[in-house]
């Protein structure tokens, strides 16, 4: 049907577009950090485009109300 949008979780955007983002710059140095309650430095600042796909692909929402924040 026209004019009707597909919803996509934002978990999902927010992957799509870091993923483009990352590949967008290739020659820049780029870390990965989550964080809900406390921040984690998943990758730190790297060329290694491959690692941080990876790691992108494996962040999860919290499920834990204890870690949220």
């Amino acid at each position: 049907e026209k004019g009707v949008k597909e919803s996509i979780p934002k978990i999902d955007l927010l992957k799509k577009v870091t993923k483009q983002f990352i590949l967008a710059h290739p020659s820049d140095l780029i870390g990965l950090v989550s964080f809900a309650r406390v921040p984690r430095v998943l990758v730190p600042l790297t060329l290694d485009q491959e690692t941080l796909l990876n790691q992108l692909e494996q962040i999860q929402v919290v499920k834990n109300s204890d870690e949220d924040g």
